[in-house]
């Protein structure tokens, strides 16, 4: 496996994520963000990110999927759960709705998405008043066969990554396995995983 994205890395661009959108929250008087995790891959990009940012946050979860273990399939899936809408009823009023994704691919999966939210949206709300933003770790550059910023009013971006390779680690797997790993890598078909760092399994074990 190829290490491609160092923890350090990660927490310095989630650092900077969660001052931007602190930014952009400031500017238009948002005093509580709702927050949409695309499970699962995002959990972790997603509980870093909201507690690097000062903006309070409320916090839900939508399926999503566009691989069949390594393999891409043929169509996005995004699942809301019932309760995702009462959480929306009782917090909308005017603010935006921040997308968390840890990576943006060719937008198809953002884009069925970013649909369903602006549809809750619409039952409850102006969707006007209520802007769609957009956070991601990691877009591959030169995939997307939608541009993110034709998806969401912003877009907040941490790394642009050339080529397509499969990525595991924080939070992203293979058939469930790798999303401990603190680093970002890409997978490749062998028989053993890395170690994890020491200061990891110290940590653990306190």
């Amino acid at each position: 496996m190829r290490r491609l994205i160092s923890q350090q890395r990660i927490q310095t661009t989630v650092q900077r994520l969660a001052r931007q959108i602190d930014r952009a929250c400031r500017e238009k008087s948002v005093t509580e963000l709702m927050v949409v995790c695309v499970m699962d891959g995002a959990f972790i990009f997603s509980a870093d990110l909201v507690r690097a940012m000062r903006t309070p946050t409320r916090i839900v979860f939508l399926q999503a999927s566009s691989y069949v273990g390594t393999k891409k399939g043929a169509t996005a899936t995004a699942t809301l759960p019932a309760s995702w809408r009462g959480s929306l009823r009782g917090s909308l009023r005017g603010s935006p709705v921040l997308v968390a994704d840890t990576i943006y691919d060719t937008g198809r999966t953002i884009a069925k998405i970013v649909r369903e939210v602006r549809r809750e949206v619409r039952g409850h709300v102006r969707e006007k008043t209520n802007p769609v933003w957009l956070a991601v770790l990691i877009e591959k550059r030169g995939k997307a066969a939608v541009a993110a910023n034709d998806q969401a009013q912003k877009v907040f971006t941490g790394i642009q990554l050339s080529g397509d390779p499969f990525l595991i680690g924080y939070g992203l797997d293979v058939a469930g396995a790798f999303r401990d790993l603190p680093d970002i890598t890409e997978y490749q078909k062998i028989e053993t995983r890395p170690d994890k760092p020491e200061g990891n399994r110290k940590q653990r074990a306190n």
